[in-house]
């Protein structure tokens, strides 16, 4: 929950409040990037969510792929 970030005292109750930071050097190979919450990740894996983005990545249907 973003909304928790920063807030320490709800670490009791299961929230984790320091954010993980990842840090990657994008190379010309990189098509796209996808942000997602728990909503997503919840529903499909890594792959899954890679091969439906580049399917419409390839076909420039990019509003499909975010859909």
């Amino acid at each position: 929950m973003s909304r928790s970030i920063g807030d320490w005292f709800f670490w009791n109750y299961g929230l984790i409040w320091h954010p993980e930071i990842f840090e990657y050097e994008f190379s010309e190979m990189d098509k796209f990037l996808v942000i997602g919450s728990d909503g997503l990740w919840d529903a499909l894996s890594n792959e899954e969510c890679a091969k439906i983005v580049l399917e419409n990545y390839l076909n420039k249907s990019l509003k499909k792929a975010a859909d």
